[in-house]
């Protein structure tokens, strides 16, 4: 099963729930929600690739549901079919015009259903490339005129200017430095998150302490606050140690630059299949416009006017968890400033997200005859 692949299925009959989680647990990881406002809170912070959206709901019905869920911007490449036993045009026409990309009549046929999502997973990772590209071929525009401004007449300086003291010449020459290592670290970030989004799997994963590794950062600096529970030895997770390890610390750095002191705050809230940190600062906290954007990466140009570049740390670090059957979150902390919060499985445990009402279970499939009764 892809941890990195998921579907969100809504329906407000559990036997029809049980039936979708059935047939797509082999392949993909399934979240489950029960009424559309569920739905939109589920979709909007665990950012599903594709929604199974049944239209006969109370409160909010499919179609209502699928209008909103197009109107929240991280979600603008998720994928939504709508499920019904209504076969008229009119109720799939009206299904188009409210932003469905396909509709489903009941009772269907399993292999049909997992055709068309395969379908739908293929387009999305397309078209995310297309725009990423693109993306990338903006920022790169924008985000490296600065550090080539100091690169290039510094340099022109040392190879015209032969009456530069030696100060005046290591002066330059950590300009082109700065420049150099700044650029670096944009392309670097840049392809990352393009590897990511190009469907990107842990193939080997291994063995990861979490509290060792968090433990390891805050031996590092000592303006990073942490006070684990003292009688847990361990945080056993499944993955990638050093890329676990980027995505906190690169948590950790944007706290502390907007922390008026300087200073970051970590705490644990282990679950019994999952672990959350959170790392807090008291720092002026997230602008709501930039909220819609945050782990994009590429964030619109008239909505921020700096450097960009710890923007696609975040977007990094929000697809290093998604690797790893996870998520993170920002939110405002009670006492003032920003809490963003981690979340990622224990291992050999069921991949599940704090909070959820239901997801994949962790257990083998039923057998043949006891398989659930197909949708009507």
């Amino acid at each position: 099963m892809s941890e990195s692949k998921r579907i969100l299925c809504v329906d407000d009959e559990p036997m029809n729930l049980d039936i979708l989680e059935y047939t797509l647990k082999p392949e993909y990881h399934t979240l489950m929600a029960s009424s559309g406002e569920e739905a939109i809170e589920m979709a909007a912070r665990l950012q599903p690739d594709l929604i199974l959206l049944d239209i006969m709901m109370p409160g909010l019905d499919g179609y209502e549901t699928c209008r909103q869920l197009r109107d929240i911007p991280i979600l603008r490449h998720t994928k939504i079919v709508l499920v019904s036993a209504r076969a008229q045009i009119e109720d799939r026409l009206r299904g188009y015009e409210v932003g469905a990309d396909d509709y489903l009549t009941k009772p269907f046929d399993d292999e049909e259903l997992l055709a068309k999502i395969r379908v739908y997973m293929r387009l999305k990772s397309a078209e995310e490339q297309e725009q990423l590209r693109g993306d990338i071929l903006s920022l790169l525009s924008h985000e490296t005129r600065t550090p080539l401004n100091s690169i290039i007449p510094a340099a022109r300086l040392l190879v015209e200017d032969e009456e530069l003291t030696e100060e005046d010449k290591k002066k330059f020459a950590g300009w082109i430095l700065d420049g150099a290592e700044r650029l670096n670290a944009l392309l670097d970030k840049s392809m990352r998150l393009c590897e990511y989004r190009s469907n990107y799997t842990y193939k080997n994963p291994t063995s990861v302490d979490l509290l060792e590794v968090i433990r390891r950062l805050v031996r590092r600096n000592e303006h990073i606050r942490f006070e684990p529970d003292e009688s847990q030895s361990s945080i056993p997770l499944s993955g990638s140690e050093s890329e676990l390890e980027w995505a906190l610390e690169a948590v950790l750095d944007n706290a502390l630059r907007f922390d008026p002191d300087g200073e970051a705050t970590i705490q644990l809230s282990p679950s019994e299949d999952s672990v959350v940190v959170q790392v807090l600062d008291k720092g002026p906290g997230i602008e709501p416009t930039l909220l819609p954007h945050i782990f994009q990466g590429f964030v619109p140009r008239n909505v921020i006017h700096h450097e960009a570049g710890h923007y696609l740390s975040l977007a990094l670090c929000s697809e290093i968890l998604r690797a790893h059957g996870g998520g993170i979150e920002i939110g405002s902390n009670e006492g003032g400033g920003t809490v963003v919060s981690l979340w990622v499985p224990l291992r050999q445990a069921p991949k599940s997200a704090p909070g959820e009402p239901r997801s994949a279970r962790g257990d083998d499939p039923p057998p043949q005859s006891s398989r659930p009764r197909p949708l009507t």
